[in-house]
């Protein structure tokens, strides 16, 4: 039996803080990578190998897949799954969506749509900014003056195409990659009015950011190329949400010391700790809310 493992905390962003926002909507994205674990059967039993080019074609070490919420600006995880890396992350993701809640806007990357996970995330009242795939059919209902458009998405299973879900679509290409075809995003918010296709673009952009919060988790905080030591699977849970709590910690004790911080004698607000040192985290001693030279 392969175990999933959720486990939540609590969003930390104000209504003040910086990047955090977009139209009174609390921006979170969805993310996942793995760890390496003990090499143990017990290990290798649950979590399973990713595959390898190399000797018995398995990875040396077995691996447990996190995937996470995270809030943009303050960069804190607030939700958390876990399993093996034999399981996908969509369907840890489908373990985190009833943390959503209404007044937010969950973006997600190419891989994670899907009409049942679509579904399930839209009925919890939050507003959803989703990448998809360029093969998904997106029949034009209406056109839109800023040039997005309505469409409808559906099951793989609706051979009628009988149960559609409305969904706004954004299409835009890069600048020097315009070969590779149009980015789609499709959205729950189907008013342009709420949420043109300009500043929708620029949201899903920021979405990297979670990409941090990985790094800041298994570079930074932990130490590149560290595998974690428990040899029991429950060892290794206990490891896995300790570094996220850790994590949820400073990033929160950032967030407040942030908050406080002097304006600059030009008048603006000094830079906030983990906006001017992307590679020092943890941060140094703090002091008057600023990071130690």
């Amino acid at each position: 039996m392969q175990a999933l493992f959720v486990r939540v905390c609590r969003p930390v962003a104000t209504p003040e803080t910086v990047g955090a926002w977009y139209r009174g909507r609390r921006l979170v994205a969805v993310d996942g990578t793995t760890l390496d674990v003990a090499d143990t059967p017990d290990n290798d039993a649950l979590f399973g190998r990713p595959g390898s080019g190399r000797g018995d074609k398995k990875s040396a070490f077995p691996q447990v897949r996190p995937v996470v919420l995270a809030e943009y600006g303050t960069l804190v995880v607030f939700a958390a799954a876990t399993g093996p890396c034999t399981v996908a992350e969509t369907r840890l993701a489908d373990r985190l969506l009833p943390q959503l809640q209404p007044g937010m806007l969950l973006s997600a990357d190419r891989n994670f749509p899907g009409y049942d996970r679509w579904k399930a995330a839209a009925v919890t009242g939050a507003d959803l900014l989703w990448r998809v795939k360029s093969d998904v059919v997106l029949v034009v209902r209406e056109q839109y003056a800023d040039g997005s458009h309505l469409s409808e998405i559906y099951a793989a299973r609706d051979k009628r195409r009988a149960h559609g879900q409305l969904v706004r679509v954004v299409e835009y290409t890069t600048t020097g990659h315009e070969e590779a075809g149009p980015i789609r995003l499709i959205t729950t918010i189907l008013d342009p009015g709420q949420a043109p296709a300009a500043e929708s673009v620029a949201l899903h952009h920021e979405r990297w950011e979670v990409e941090r919060v990985l790094d800041e988790i298994k570079v930074h905080q932990r130490g590149p190329d560290v595998v974690l030591r428990s040899r029991y699977p429950d060892g290794v849970e206990q490891e896995v949400y300790g570094s996220l709590l850790v994590h949820h910690t400073i990033r929160q004790v950032m967030h407040q010391a942030a908050a406080q911080a002097e304006p600059t004698p030009t008048g603006c607000p000094s830079p906030a700790p983990y906006a001017s040192r992307a590679a020092r985290f943890p941060p140094g001693r703090l002091s008057r809310g600023r990071p130690s030279p």
